[in-house]
């Protein structure tokens, strides 16, 4: 085995475009940024010792189930 038989030369008609994700990051922070607040005041009520009641614990999930879709529009894994 060689050198070449690793690293064949690359062929010149082989260009690819670099892929880009469906939308860009900061337009999904942004879009994303009420859901999180929706985490932080909730989570901000546990650290008091509140527990959260049904419709709380439902739109944690809602908000939760919005960022992973934001996430994946992005581009990310999940």
């Amino acid at each position: 085995m060689t050198w070449a038989d690793l690293m064949p030369a690359k062929a010149v008609d082989h260009y690819r475009r670099a892929e880009r994700a469906p939308f860009p990051a900061l337009d999904v922070l942004r879009a994303l940024e009420f859901e999180t607040m929706i985490v932080v005041g909730v989570a901000a009520a546990i650290g008091v010792g509140t527990l959260p009641n049904e419709a709380d614990r439902q739109r944690v999930h809602v908000a939760h189930s919005r960022i992973l879709a934001g996430l994946r529009l992005a581009g990310g894994g999940v």
